[in-house]
C-alpha cells in the first residue's frame, strides 16, 4: 500500500505509483544517471570491470595479507575479494577498497 505522504519520490515509483509526481521524480533519476555516464562518473551503484579491484587484492597479497583480511577490512563478504579482472563489482567496491589498501599499506 502507497502511503499518500511519500508521492514525489522515486520510491513510491518503483513501488507502482504513476502520478505525475512521482513519475518526475524518476524522470530526474533518470537524467541524472544520463548526466554521469556522459562525464564518464557512474554512480556508486554502478556495475564496473573489476580489473582495478583484482589489481588492489593482488598488491595486498604480495604484502603478505590475507583474502580474509583484506575482505573483514573493507567490510566485504570473502567472495568479494576473489576476483577476475572480466568479473564486475560496483563502484562502491573498488572505493572501499582501495580506501583498504591506502590504510593497510600505511600500517607497513
Amino acid at each position: 500500500m502507497i502511503d499518500e505522504r511519500t508521492h514525489g519520490v522515486r520510491r513510491t515509483y518503483q513501488a507502482g505509483c504513476r502520478c505525475k509526481a512521482c513519475a518526475a521524480a524518476e524522470a530526474g533519476y533518470r537524467a541524472e544517471l544520463r548526466r554521469l555516464a556522459r562525464t564518464g562518473r557512474p554512480p556508486l551503484g554502478a556495475l564496473v570491470r573489476a580489473g582495478d579491484a583484482a589489481r588492489i587484492v593482488r598488491a595486498l597479497l604480495v604484502e603478505r595479507f590475507t583474502r580474509r583480511r583484506v575482505a573483514d577490512e573493507a567490510g566485504l563478504e570473502r567472495h568479494t575479494v576473489r576476483l577476475s579482472p572480466s568479473s564486475r563489482v560496483r563502484l562502491s567496491t573498488i572505493l572501499r577498497l582501495r580506501r583498504t589498501a591506502r590504510r593497510l599499506l600505511g600500517e607497513l
